[in-house]
C-alpha cells in the first residue's frame, strides 16, 4: 500500500518532534513522551495519519490504552480528525481487547461461548467457596492472601501446574489455585488475570489464529508503555510477530506502578526486540512553567539507567518553588489551608488546587484543618479519613465498649475479622434479643456461658471484648485505640492483605488522631472516649464536596497521575514518608520513589508548594524527621524558602535550636513572658538575627492592653435588650466605631465616642467594660443591669430575663459562700453550666386541643394518638450529656444517679407510652445539621428488631424554588426631575455601568442617593487596596508630568515606593495594622504589583521606548446634546493616566483586579449596553470620547485601554476593534467614536424615557 501525501492542516498544532513521531514510515518506534508533552495528541494524530494516508485501514491497526476513559477519549479525538465511523475499531484496554479476542475464539481458547467475567469481589467469593470445599483453614490461609497469590501467578504468566512450591505453605496455596482453576473452567468463569493469560496462551498455542492477527494488525500502538507488565509485553510480542510495527508511547520517568506488576525494563526490551532505530523524545511541555519543569528535571536526573530527556517550555519561568518548613504537621496543614484561602481570594478556583501526599494516612491532619476552615474539599479516588472501612471498624470496637447497647457497632465487628460466626448464629442472637428485650451484646453474653475452647464463635468474641475492656484500666485514649487495633486482630488482618499497608498506616494514624484530640486545649473532658467518638462522628459527616463542584482536591501522588492543576501543594516531604521508608529495603525502590516525586511536581501548571514538618504525630507518638533528600536535589536558584528553621538530625539539637540558636547573643527565649509599657504582657513566639540586628515576634494579650475586639463590642451594642434602654446612644457609638475603623477599642476609645450627657446615661453599660478582678463585683453589675432592664420588657421577654436573673443570683450565692470562682474564665464555665439547667415553661388549657408535653408528663395519661418527635440518639435517650458539677466517677462511688439511670427511666416511659396509645408515630431526623439530628435512637432499632410489622415512611419535603416578581419602579415626575439633575450635573462611565449591571442599583444610588453603610475594615478591602495603588502611582509620576521618563526616574520611583505605601495605607486604612497577618500579605502584594509595573516600564525604556506623561488623574468633562432630550447631558470622568508612547497618545485606566484582552475586544457597539461584560470597554471608550471632545490634539494616533495589575504580563491591554479571531486593530478613530456614541445615546435615551421603568436585572452576573 502506497502512502499518499499527508494533509498539512493536520500538523498545524504539532511541534517538530511530534510531527516526526506522527509521520514515521513503516518502522517500530519508541516515543519518549514527557509529562504534559501532548502524547495523547501524538497517538491519535498517528492513527489519523496512518488511515488518512492509506497506510492502513481503520480495522488494520490496534491501539492499547490502560483505562476505558483513555480509550473513549482516543476514539472521540479520531472522530474529530477524520470523517469515519470508529465503531468496530480495535481500540481499548488490555483486558477489553483480550475479552474481544476470547469472545471471537472462545472454543479455541477452551471456553464456553457464554463465559462470564468475575470482578474482584466475585473472585474472592469463589475462592472462599473453593477453600470451604477443600476444608482449608481460613485463618492460616486468609482468602485475600490466596487471591493475591493467584493473581500474582497469573500476572507472571504461570498456571498452577507450572508453579514451583518448596514448602508446605506455598504447596497449600498452589493446591487452592489448582482447584480454583478447575472450578472456573467447570463454571465457565474468567477473572481479570485470566483474560490476559488465556489470550496469551491462545496466541502461543494456535499458530493459525496468531498468524491471522499478525497479518491483520500491521500497526500496533500502545499508550503508557512504561506501565506494562511482563505478561502484557509477552502478549504484545506474540501479536506483533516479525512483520508488524509497534508504536509505543511512554515515559520511563513516570513508571510508578511496580506494585501492580509494571516493569519499566520493558522499554529497553522493546528497543532491542523490535530493532528501534531511534527514540523520539517529546520534551516540549505545554502544561507547566519553566521553574516547575527545571525542578522536575533536577530531581529525576539523580536516577540511573534512564533513557534520558529534559523537559522545557516556552511559557516563561513562572513563580519560584515555595518551600515551607513547619514545626509540626499541624503547622504544615495550617499553612497550606491559609495559603489556599489567600489564593482563592485572588481568584484561583478551589478545584484548580490540589494537595498531594505520599500515604493516605497523611490526609487526616489536612482534612481536619480544611474542615475546621469550612472549605469544601474532595478526596479524589478515595474516602475521607473517618469514612475508611478500617477506621470504621476500629471506631465500632470503641463504640461497643463505650455503650453495650449499640447494636449497630456490634453487628459491624462481631465477625470482623472473621471468627466463624455465620448468619444463622446472628439470626438466633437477634431472636433472643427481641424475645428478652435486650441488646445484642446482652443476648451474646447469655448465650456464651460455655467454657472457651477455641478462638472462634460468639463465646470468643464476648471474651475478646471483655479482655480489651479490662485492659483499658489506666490507659490513655491513644493507648486504648492501640490496644484495640492489636488485640482485635484488625492489624494482623490488614497486614496479610496485598495492599494492606495503607490500611495499617491509617489505623496507626487513628492513634495519632486520638493523641492530637487529647492535646487540644479545648478538650478538658472527664469522658475523653465518649467525646472522641462524638468528634469522629462529626468529622465523618457528609461534608465531602460533590464531583464537579468547586472544591480543593486531596489525593495521593499515585492518584494524581494523568491530572493537572494550576496550584499544587506536595506535603509531608520527609525522609521515611517521601521517599517511603519501605522503599529503602526494596531493589530500585528509591528510584521509583523519585519517579513518584517527579510525577507529583509535574502536576502543577503555575504554582508549586513543597512542605515538610520537623515533627509529626505517628502512631500516637511525636516523631522527628529529616527533610526529604528530594528537596536537596532542587537547585537553590529555583526555590524560595517561605520560612527557615535550623535543623539538625537530633532531637536534643532540635529543641536546642528552638531556644538557643547559633550566634545568639541575647537573653530572649521562645515562650518567655515579657512586659511592654504600651502593649502590656505578651509571649515571645520567635526571633531572627543577633544582638546587633534582632527582630522579636511577640504575641500580646489584648486583655492585658485593656482593649476589646470590635466584633465583641458591636455584638453587645446591637443587643436588642440593651437597645431598649439606650438605642440612640448605642447606634451613635456603632457608627463612630465603623467610621474610625477601630478594630481594637479601649475604654477611653468608647468614652471618646460619647458626649458628657451620654456618658452619665451609659454608666451602667460602661461598667461592663471595666477590668475588675473582683468576681462578685462583676456578678453584681450584671444583676444591676437586669434590674434596670426589667421595666422595659413584658411577656415572654420578662420571663427570659427572670431566668438570667436566677442564674446570676445562684452564682452570687455560690461565690459568697465558697469563694471558689476567682477569674472570668471560671465564671463563664459555671454560668454556662447553670444556664443549661434553666427551662422556660409553656402552659395551655388541659384536656383541650393539641397537647404538647414532655415524655415524663405522660406517665398517668392515655392517648388515642401519640406523635413523638426527635427520636434520635443524644435526645432519646439523652446519653452522656450531664448538666452537673459532680464528676461521673464520684457519682458512681457514692451511688448517686448517673446518665445510665436516666436512660433507664426514659426507656421505661418510652415503652409504657407505646402500650397506652392506639396510634403511634415516631419521628426522627436524618439531616446532619439539625437539633439532635443524624443517627436514629437505639430505642427505635430495638423496636424494629422486636416488631417487624412497623410501617416505615420517609418524609422528604419537596423544595420548590420561589419565583419572586422582578422589582419594577416607574419613573414618576419626581424621579424624572432627579434624573435630569443627575445628567445635568454630570454622569460618569461607572454610573452608566451600574445601570447596565442592574437598573435598580442605579435608581438606589442616583435617584434615592442611598450609600452603603460604613463597616469596620479588619482586613484590607479590595477597594482600599485599589485606592492605595492608584494614589502611590499618582504621587510617583506627578513630578514628571510633561517630561520624557528616563531610567533614573524609574529607579527613583522604585526607591520611594515602600515609604509611600506605608504613608498612604495610613491614610486610607485608618487605625489598621499592616504589620501582621493577612494585611501584611496584602501590603506585600501591593508593593509587588507596583514594583513589577515599574520594572516593566524600565524594560520598555531600556528597549528605546520614549514615554512621556501627559496627565494623571485627569478630570474630563464634556457636554452632549441628544435629539429628543430637552436639556444638555454632561459627561464626566477621571482618567488614571494619559501618556504618549513613541508618538501615540494612550488613555490608561488602572485596574487592580484581573482584566483580559478579550474583555476589550469590540467590533459591534450596538450590543455594548446589553451585557455587563462589555462595561470595561464602554468606560474606556467614554474616556476616549471625552478626551477627543476636549483636546485640541489630533486623535489619529489615539489608543485607549487598561493596565491590569493581576495581568501585568500582558502589558497595556488596548481596545481591539477587529472581527478576526486573532486579529489586531487598536486605532481609536473618529468614525469608531461616532459609532460608539450612537450606542451611548440610545442607552441614555432609555434611562431618561419616562415610559421605561427601572426593572431589576434577572440575570445578575454576580
Amino acid at each position: 500500500m502506497n502512502a499518499s501525501l499527508p494533509n498539512q492542516n493536520q500538523f498545524k498544532d504539532l511541534n517538530e518532534k511530534q510531527v516526526e513521531a506522527v509521520t514515521l514510515q513503516n518502522e517500530s518506534a519508541l516515543i519518549l513522551a514527557g509529562a504534559g508533552s501532548g502524547k495523547t495528541k501524538v497517538l491519535t494524530s498517528r492513527i489519523a495519519w496512518l488511515i488518512q494516508t492509506n497506510v492502513v485501514s481503520p480495522f488494520g491497526l490496534i491501539a492499547v490504552t490502560f483505562t476505558n476513559k483513555a480509550a473513549k477519549e482516543m476514539l472521540q479525538r479520531i472522530t474529530m480528525q477524520l470523517p469515519i465511523n470508529t465503531r468496530g475499531m480495535w481500540v481499548g484496554t488490555f483486558h477489553g481487547l483480550c475479552n474481544r479476542f476470547l469472545k471471537t475464539h472462545a472454543r479455541d481458547a477452551g471456553l464456553p461461548e457464554t463465559f462470564q467475567i468475575l470482578d474482584s469481589q466475585d473472585q474472592l467469593s469463589l475462592i472462599k467457596r473453593t477453600m470451604k470445599v477443600m476444608n482449608v483453614d481460613t485463618e492460616t490461609y486468609a482468602p485475600k492472601q490466596v487471591q493475591n497469590y493467584i493473581n500474582g501467578c497469573k500476572d507472571e504468566g504461570l498456571r498452577a501446574s507450572h508453579v514451583d512450591s518448596y514448602d508446605t505453605h506455598s504447596k497449600k496455596l498452589n493446591e487452592v489455585y489448582l482447584e480454583y482453576e478447575k472450578q472456573c473452567q467447570k463454571e465457565g468463569l474468567v477473572d481479570f488475570g485470566e483474560l490476559l493469560l488465556r489470550c496469551y496462551e491462545l496466541f502461543e498455542k494456535n499458530i493459525a489464529i496468531r498468524q491471522h492477527y499478525q497479518d491483520r494488525f500491521k500497526h500496533i500502538l500502545i499508550d503508557e508503555f512504561q506501565d506494562t507488565s511482563e505478561l502484557q509485553y509477552k502478549w504484545l510480542k506474540l501479536l506483533a510477530g516479525n512483520s508488524s510495527f509497534v508504536f509505543a508511547v511512554g515515559d520511563d520517568d513516570q513508571s510508578i506502578y511496580s506494585f501492580r506488576g509494571a516493569r519499566v525494563g520493558n522499554m529497553k526490551d522493546l528497543e532491542r526486540d523490535f530493532h528501534v532505530k531511534q527514540i523520539i523524545k517529546l520534551e516540549q511541555n505545554y502544561r507547566s512553567k519553566s521553574n516547575i519543569l527545571n525542578t522536575a528535571n533536577a530531581i529525576i536526573d539523580h536516577n540511573k539507567n534512564r533513557l534520558g530527556k529534559n523537559l522545557w517550555t516556552s511559557a516563561g519561568e513562572g513563580d519560584p518553588i515555595r518551600i515551607y518548613t513547619g514545626h509540626t504537621d499541624i503547622d504544615e496543614a495550617k499553612f497550606i489551608v491559609d495559603e489556599i484561602k489567600m489564593l482563592h481570594r485572588e481568584g484561583v478556583s478551589l478545584n484548580h488546587i490540589a494537595i498531594l501526599y505520599r500515604s493516605n494516612a497523611q490526609s487526616r491532619v489536612l482534612e481536619h484543618n480544611i474542615f475546621s476552615s469550612n472549605l469544601p474539599y474532595r478526596v479524589y479516588g478515595g474516602l475521607r479519613f473517618f469514612e475508611r472501612t478500617e477506621i470504621k471498624h476500629a471506631i465500632a470496637y470503641l463504640r461497643l465498649i463505650a455503650n453495650k447497647n449499640d447494636d449497630s457497632a456490634f453487628l459491624r465487628i462481631v465477625n470482623f475479622p472473621t471468627r466463624g460466626i455465620g448468619s444463622r448464629s446472628l439470626e438466633s442472637l437477634q431472636d433472643t434479643s427481641r424475645r428478652d428485650g435486650c441488646s445484642l451484646w446482652d443476648a451474646a453474653v447469655k448465650s456464651s456461658d460455655q467454657t472457651l475452647t477455641i478462638k472462634k464463635g460468639l463465646p470468643y468474641f464476648v471474651h475478646l471484648i471483655k479482655h480489651i475492656e479490662s485492659g483499658f484500666e489506666g490507659l490513655t485514649l491513644p493507648q486504648m485505640i492501640d490496644l484495640i487495633i492489636n488485640e482485635s486482630g484488625l492489624k494482623d488482618h490488614y497486614t496479610n492483605e496485598k495492599d494492606g499497608l495503607d490500611r495499617v498506616s491509617n489505623l496507626n494514624e487513628l492513634v495519632s488522631a486520638a493523641a492530637t484530640f487529647l492535646n487540644n486545649d479545648n478538650n478538658e473532658s472527664t469522658n475523653p472516649l465518649g467525646d472522641f467518638l462524638n468528634y469522629s462522628s462529626l468529622e465523618s459527616g457528609d461534608m465531602q464536596a460533590s464531583e464537579g463542584s468547586d472544591a480543593i482536591q486531596l489525593m495521593t501522588i499515585h492518584s494524581s497521575k494523568g491530572l493537572e492543576f494550576d496550584v499544587v501543594f506536595i506535603s509531608g516531604l520527609e525522609e521515611g514518608l517521601c521517599p517511603h521508608e519501605q522503599s529503602l529495603f526494596e531493589s530500585k525502590g528509591l528510584e521509583e520513589e523519585r519517579r513518584l516525586m517527579y510525577v507529583a511536581v509535574t502536576r502543577a501548571r503555575s504554582k508549586l508548594y513543597l512542605s515538610y514538618a520537623l515533627s509529626r504525630m505517628l502512631h500516637g507518638q511525636t516523631r522527628y524527621g529529616m527533610p526529604s533528600r528530594f528537596l536537596e536535589e532542587i537547585p537553590e536558584n529555583l526555590v524560595k524558602n517561605i520560612n527557615t528553621i535550623n535543623f539538625k538530625n537530633n532531637v536534643d539539637q532540635i529543641e536546642e535550636n528552638y531556644s538557643q540558636p547559633s550566634q545568639q547573643k541575647h537573653s530572649w527565649r521562645i515562650g518567655e513572658s515579657v512586659m511592654h509599657e504600651k502593649f502590656g504582657q505578651g509571649t515571645v513566639l520567635g526571633y531572627e538575627g543577633n544582638a546587633d540586628d534582632l527582630r522579636i515576634q511577640i504575641k500580646f494579650n489584648k486583655a492585658d492592653q485593656h482593649q476589646f475586639y470590635y466584633k465583641d463590642v458591636l455584638s453587645l451594642l446591637n443587643d436588642p435588650f440593651l437597645n431598649k434602654l439606650f438605642e440612640e446612644s448605642l447606634q451613635n457609638i456603632t457608627l463612630k466605631i465603623k467610621k474610625e475603623n477601630s478594630i481594637f477599642l479601649s475604654m477611653n476609645d468608647l468614652k471618646s465616642f460619647c458626649s458628657k450627657l451620654e456618658m452619665e446615661k451609659l454608666f451602667l453599660l460602661f461598667s461592663l467594660f471595666s477590668f475588675s478582678s473582683n468576681i462578685n463585683s462583676i456578678i453584681k453589675q450584671c444583676i444591676n443591669l437586669i434590674n434596670e432592664l426589667k421595666q422595659y420588657v413584658e411577656g415572654v421577654e420578662k420571663e427570659y430575663l427572670f431566668r438570667f436573673y436566677n442564674v446570676f443570683q445562684q452564682l452570687e450565692t455560690l461565690n459568697l459562700k465558697y469563694n471558689h470562682i476567682t477569674d472570668l474564665k471560671t465564671l463563664t464555665i459555671f454560668y454556662n453550666q447553670l444556664l443549661k439547667n434553666e427551662k422556660l415553661s409553656f402552659q395551655g388549657e388541659p384536656l383541650q386541643g393539641l397537647q404538647l408535653m414532655g415524655m415524663l408528663e405522660t406517665r398517668v395519661l392515655d392517648f388515642e394518638t401519640v406523635i413523638m418527635t426527635s427520636v434520635n440518639e443524644g435526645i432519646l435517650p439523652a446519653g452522656k450529656n450531664e448538666f452537673s458539677f459532680i464528676p461521673f466517677d464520684v457519682k458512681k462511688y457514692f451511688g448517686l444517679p448517673t446518665y445510665q439511670e436516666k436512660d433507664a427511666i426514659f426507656s421505661y416511659h418510652f415503652q409504657r407510652l407505646l402500650q397506652r396509645a392506639t396510634n403511634i408515630y415516631l419521628i426522627y431526623n436524618t439531616e446532619t445539621d439539625g437539633y439532635g439530628a443524624g443517627e436514629k435512637s437505639r430505642f427505635l432499632t430495638q423496636l424494629e428488631i422486636s416488631n417487624p410489622n412497623i410501617v416505615k415512611t420517609v418524609i422528604s419535603p419537596k423544595l420548590q424554588q420561589a419565583k419572586f416578581p422582578l422589582l419594577e419602579i416607574k419613573k414618576t415626575n419626581e424621579v424624572m426631575e432627579q434624573l435630569k439633575n443627575v445628567f445635568s450635573n454630570g454622569i460618569s462611565p461607572s454610573s452608566l455601568a451600574t445601570y447596565i449591571y442592574n437598573p435598580i442599583s442605579f435608581y438606589e444610588q442616583k435617584v434615592l442617593e442611598i450609600r452603603d453603610d460604613d463597616e469596620v475594615e479588619e482586613t484590607i478591602a479590595a477597594n482600599t487596596m485599589g485606592s492605595v495603588i492608584h494614589d502611590v502611582l499618582e504621587q510617583l509620576y506627578m513630578p514628571f508630568i510633561g517630561l520624557f521618563l528616563s531610567k533614573e526616574n524609574i529607579v527613583q520611583m522604585q526607591q520611594k515606593t515602600p515609604g509611600l505605601l506605608v504613608k498612604l495605607f495610613e491614610k486610607h486604612y485608618k487605625k489598621g495594622n499592616i504589620e501582621t497577618g493577612k494585611n501584611k500579605l496584602i501590603f506585600e502584594v501591593c508593593k509587588n504589583h507596583i514594583n513589577r509595573f515599574l520594572k516593566q516600564e524600565l524594560q520598555g525604556i531600556n528597549k528605546g521606548n520614549r514615554l512621556k506623561i501627559l496627565a494623571l488623574e485627569a478630570k474630563l468633562n464634556c457636554e452632549i446634546t441628544i435629539e429628543g432630550i430637552d436639556f444638555p447631558i454632561n459627561l464626566r470622568g477621571i482618567v488614571d493616566r494619559i501618556d504618549e508612547l513613541n508618538g501615540s497618545t494612550r488613555i490608561i485606566d488602572y485596574k487592580t483586579g484581573k482584566v483580559e484582552a478579550k474583555q476589550l475586544k469590540m467590533d459591534d457597539f450596538s450590543v455594548i449596553s446589553e451585557d455587563y461584560k462589555y462595561t470595561k470597554a464602554m468606560q474606556v471608550m467614554l474616556y476616549s470620547y471625552m478626551y477627543a471632545a476636549t483636546s485640541s490634539k489630533s486623535i489619529s494616533e489615539l489608543q485607549s485601554g487598561i493596565i491590569s495589575f493581576k495581568n501585568l504580563k500582558e502589558g497595556f491591554l488596548k481596545m481591539n476593534f477587529t472581527e478576526e479571531f486573532r486579529g489586531k486593530d487598536f486605532q481609536v478613530s473618529e468614525e469608531r467614536i461616532e459609532d460608539f456614541m450612537a450606542a451611548m445615546n440610545d442607552l441614555i435615551i432609555e434611562i431618561l424615557n419616562p415610559e421605561i421603568p427601572f426593572i431589576q436585572n434577572e440575570n445578575l452576573p454576580f
